[in-house]
Parts: C-alpha cells; structure tokens; sequence
C-alpha cells in the first residue's frame, strides 16, 4: 500500500503533467486552475495543497518540462555512444529540445513573466539553473576537443544556444524557421573554425557521464 508521502507524490505528478499540457493547449492566458484540475478531476483545494499561487504552479510546470526535456536529451546523447561523437550530433539534439512543443509553451511563460513580477521571481531561479546546466554540457563535451580554448568552448556553447533559442521563437510564428538545416551547418562550420575541429574523443577512463558532471556544476 502506498504510503501518503508517495500518494502526495503521485498527485503532485498528476496535477504538473495536467498543467503542461494546459501550458501546451491554452497558453500562458489559459493557464488557470479550472483548466488544470479539469484534467484530472480533482479539487481546487488539492491543487492548492501542492501550488498555493498561479505563479508556483506555473514556475513547477516550467521546472517540470525542463527536467522532462533534460531526461530525453540525456537518454538521446547516451544512445549515441561515445565513440566518434562529432559535434553535429550535439547540436542536432540541442535543436531537437529547443523546437519541442513543450519549450515553446514555457516560452509563452517566459513572456508572461515580463510583465508580471511574481511570476519572475517564481520562475527565474528555474531558468537560471537550466541555462547553467546547458552551459556546463557544452562545456564537459566541447572541452574534450583536444587543444582546445576553454574559453571559445564556453562562448560556442553560449553562441549555439542563444541562435538555437532565437530560432525555435521564431519558428512558433514562421513556419520557415522550423527547419533548422542552414543554422545547424552554420553553427557546424563555426564549431570547426573556432575549436579546431568537429570530433569529441570519449570521455576519458572514470570520467562520469556528461548528465552527471553537469549536475555538479
């Protein structure tokens, strides 16, 4: 039998992937309380419990999705092995995460947050966390490129991701930027001139995986 720590859990879960695809469905203007326990059938006072404000709710959602996010990318990257890991494969699965319909639903929160205060404290520490998480993967990969600047690493890693951001908000009102083939090889060749070249040795014996030194980061 479930003990009520792992029921509270449960629920928890149940109302945060209810509200993600509220947040999918609706947007930041339909994200409510109405909408999110009218997925699950369960009481305002239930989610209450869990979230008190529309800000809360809001910023778990935006830190559900990004874990959710972080989970698949992480199970993409080991599925590629790492033997012979060129630097196209990484950005091709960053890309893959920035034009998924659940981040272009937190980034309608993000606009919501521009103009409403409490929503900004709410989710900034999440955002930051995420954005210091992508920095520190590029930071463990492209750093194994042998000669390497650690410095220009960091700034292609910030480079790809503020392009790659940039496009994928586009993309969610030109249906033309969806297709990222000309920014991934621009992003590519830029790779190539600025690190010295495109192939990531594996890691070396005892390192831990790529989502295990992030985390320490």
């Amino acid at each position: 039998m479930p003990t009520q720590a792992e029921r509270r859990a449960a629920t928890r879960a149940e109302l945060l992937d209810a509200a993600v695809a509220t947040l999918c469905d609706g947007g930041a203007a339909g994200f409510t309380a109405a909408a999110v326990v009218g997925r699950t059938g369960r009481s305002n006072g239930a989610l209450f419990r869990h979230f008190p404000t529309r800000a809360a709710l809001l910023a778990a959602t935006v830190e559900h999705v990004l874990a959710l996010l972080r989970d698949e990318f992480d199970a993409a990257y080991a599925a590629l092995g790492d033997d012979g890991l060129e630097v196209r494969d990484l950005i091709t699965l960053v890309w893959e995460v920035m034009t998924d319909r659940r981040l272009a639903a937190v980034y309608d929160a993000y606009a919501a947050a521009r103009t409403d205060g409490a929503l900004r404290a709410a989710i900034e520490p999440v955002v930051r966390a995420h954005v210091e998480r992508l920095h520190a993967v590029g930071h463990e990969v492209l750093t194994r490129i042998p000669g390497v600047d650690t410095g220009l690493a960091d700034r292609a890693t910030a480079l790809a991701v503020m392009a790659m951001q940039g496009q994928a908000v586009n993309a969610t009102v030109l249906p033309e930027a969806a297709d990222g083939t000309a920014l991934l090889a621009s992003l590519e060749l830029t790779a190539a001139a600025v690190l010295g070249g495109t192939t990531i040795p594996a890691r070396s014996p005892g390192t831990a995986p790529v989502a295990e030194e992030a985390a320490r980061c």
